[in-house]
């Protein structure tokens, strides 16, 4: 599961540096999360975290601010700017 978030992840990125090329604007590169939504299961991921869960059960709302707010107090941030862990230090 971390691989195929891994994968999509970097293809996501990859997706909004090619957009902001073709675009000629600033703002499409970093990407911040993403999720997909199936009938049963979910995934939602914020910066390096993952989380699955049943989302007929879920409030997606509360689950993304508590995986965000958890990710604007981690010490140690995703990295930035093409940097792993720019943000240490």
């Amino acid at each position: 599961m971390v691989d195929l978030c891994a994968a999509i992840t970097l293809t996501m990125e990859m997706q909004g540096l090619l957009v902001g090329r073709m675009d000629d604007q600033a703002g499409w590169d970093g990407c911040y999360g993403w999720m997909t939504r199936g009938p049963e299961m979910s995934i939602v991921t914020i910066h390096d975290s993952m989380c699955v869960v049943q989302g007929r059960q879920t409030s997606f709302n509360q689950l993304i601010k508590a995986m965000t707010d958890s990710a604007n107090t981690e010490i140690i941030k995703p990295g930035g700017k093409g940097e792993p862990n720019a943000s240490i230090g």
